[in-house]
């Protein structure tokens, strides 16, 4: 059973680092979009992707100086393959931005391989 839905992108980063993947070739083909919206005054990540690996996943980030792993947590990020839009709770205030990171096999972190507008 996938219970990916109680986890977050630092306990998988953990177990993935721990028991390592087979690597998945991405290929220079492989094209990534993350935007982020204001929907009725709170963030709304939306995002696309030519493929959606199972460990990729989008995150709010509350501005662009901050490292991938350090992403609002709470309701503010989400697996990719649940979706392509996604509504966090977070009011919109200045400087936010969102991100899609996918898993990097070489260095065994998640790394943002496309990042939104700042709203």
């Amino acid at each position: 059973m996938d219970d990916r839905a109680t986890r977050n992108p630092e306990t998988v980063a953990a177990e993935l680092r721990a028991n390592p993947p087979k690597f998945v070739s991405r290929g220079a083909s492989v094209t990534y979009n993350v935007s982020l919206v204001n929907s009725n005054g709170f963030y709304q990540l939306q995002w696309s992707a030519d493929v959606i690996q199972k460990y990729d996943w989008v995150g709010l980030y509350p501005n662009s100086q901050v490292v991938d792993s350090a992403y609002l947590t709470g309701n503010n990020w989400q697996w990719a393959e649940y979706g392509n839009s996604y509504t966090t709770v977070t009011p919109v205030s200045s400087g936010h931005q969102a991100r899609y990171l996918v898993w990097d096999y070489v260095n065994s972190v998640y790394v943002a391989v496309a990042i939104s507008n700042l709203l």
